[in-house]
């Protein structure tokens, strides 16, 4: 509980001891069950709180975090400590200001009261599910829920408060045969109580996706057409990301500087920062520095229109902060995105594939791959793909390669976006079909 640490005594002292100052206090109630190899393997359940301090005294930054009240006043010691050798920085923290509450929803009742010891029953059909329909397989699953407070307050008398949590399930199915080890995997996590409906949609997708992946097709090395869904499709999105990322631009290394209001990429191509999404991961009234958020164009219709600065990396540049700090207890603020949010197209994804003479769908990557993220270039190994021949899936791919640079994918073969969302994490993205990616097969 915050009171354990004496918040509004901190404040206090650190008012006394140097010129600004922003305290960050969180909790976090986590409870899980997980099977492993077929079998209900733990159920866990921990508590933890904190504080971060970030304090400024003599023009540089100094910051220390602890989780135990009774270290109070040696991590505000070491925070003032530090600022001995830390950066030369003067912030204009926000000031005192009236902010709705509950504009977004975050939190869900249902969550901190439900029991998790039910879904063990629901485990164990889900994996008695499994194995019937796939053959020697073995099921590890998941279930978990969070819940907890945060508090900021700052040297501007500024204080907000909210309560957030988090259902989420995860499943993956392991097949070891002679030509090899097949893993399927999915989830979904939300700051809403998941209906099981949609669980069970998510087994069912994995029985769909097995029964397309027990033939192994054999393919030519050449380039091809590429699907890439909501499981691999945030490997492209990563060069973007970071480009537009208000550090990167601050350090003077993204290809992107001198691009504000460009065309970058195709302009079918759309991407948004949403932290305005009900019960959705990433969403939040306030940044991690109490800076109110709002949803951004990122790249819109092709042109390139909105860096994402935390108060740190606007001061540095001469920007203004664009509400996206994040931070935990143990690290001061950096800018992050909240939900990224993509523009679906106008082909249905099966017409997407059924389009198709020959061609790849790529669901899973080995590793990150990339060559250089900042450039767009990247090179991966497909663990799980699978191969189209005329406008059907006819198998899974093994042993091949694709390679590329995104800009080029973006900017010059984008063949079509699909008319469906689909969520992955904090992220919602249609597929996206690229023309000519070079595939590299034994």
């Amino acid at each position: 509980m915050a009171n354990k640490f004496n918040i509004s005594g901190i404040s206090k002292t650190l008012h006394q001891e140097c010129e600004q100052f922003d305290l960050y206090y969180a909790n976090s109630n986590n409870e899980s069950i997980s099977f492993e190899n077929n079998k209900l393997f733990m159920f866990e359940n921990n508590y933890s709180s904190g504080l971060g301090l970030r304090i400024f005294k003599n023009g540089r930054v100094g910051f220390s975090f602890t989780t135990n009240p009774e270290k109070i006043k040696q991590t505000i010691n070491y925070a003032i400590a530090s600022a001995n050798f830390g950066e030369k920085l003067n912030l204009e923290l926000p000031m005192k200001q009236k902010i709705k509450k509950n504009t977004i929803k975050m939190y869900d009742e249902k969550i901190e009261n439900l029991d998790l010891k039910q879904f063990i029953e629901f485990g164990n059909r889900i994996i008695k599910k499994l194995n019937k329909y796939i053959p020697n397989s073995m099921v590890s699953l998941s279930f978990g829920k969070s819940w907890g407070d945060s508090i900021l307050i700052n040297s501007n008398n500024y204080k907000f408060s909210e309560k957030c949590s988090m259902f989420d399930f995860s499943v993956s199915v392991v097949i070891t045969e002679k030509k090899g080890i097949l893993d399927i995997y999915d989830g979904l996590a939300s700051c809403a109580l998941i209906n099981l409906d949609k669980i069970n949609v998510i087994v069912d997708n994995i029985i769909r996706r097995y029964e397309q992946a027990k033939k192994i097709a054999a393919i030519k090395s050449e380039k091809y057409p590429v699907i890439f869904n909501k499981f691999s499709i945030g490997l492209l999105y990563t060069s973007f990301l970071q480009a537009m990322n208000g550090k990167i631009y601050q350090k003077g290394i993204s290809p992107l500087s001198d691009k504000l209001n460009k065309k970058i990429v195709d302009a079918r191509f759309s991407m948004y920062d949403d932290p305005h999404i009900d019960y959705a991961l990433g969403s939040a009234i306030v940044d991690a520095e109490g800076i109110q958020t709002y949803k951004k164009p990122l790249i819109e219709d092709g042109v390139f229109r909105n860096f994402i600065f935390d108060l740190r990396s606007a001061k540095l540049t001469g920007n203004k902060s664009t509400g996206n700090a994040e931070r935990s207890i143990s690290a001061m603020p950096t800018p992050s995105y909240s939900n990224i949010v993509v523009n679906t197209g106008d082909k249905p994804y099966n017409e997407m594939i059924a389009e198709i003479d020959e061609g790849l769908i790529v669901e899973h990557t080995i590793g990150a791959g990339q060559s250089n993220v900042l450039a767009g270039d990247f090179s991966v190994n497909v663990s799980l793909g699978y191969w189209i021949k005329k406008g059907k899936i006819v198998g899974r791919v093994k042993d091949c390669m694709i390679a590329g640079n995104v800009y080029d994918l973006f900017n010059n073969k984008i063949n079509s976006i699909s008319k469906e969302l689909f969520i992955k994490s904090s992220m919602r993205t249609p597929a996206i079909c690229f023309n000519d990616i070079n595939i590299a097969a034994k």
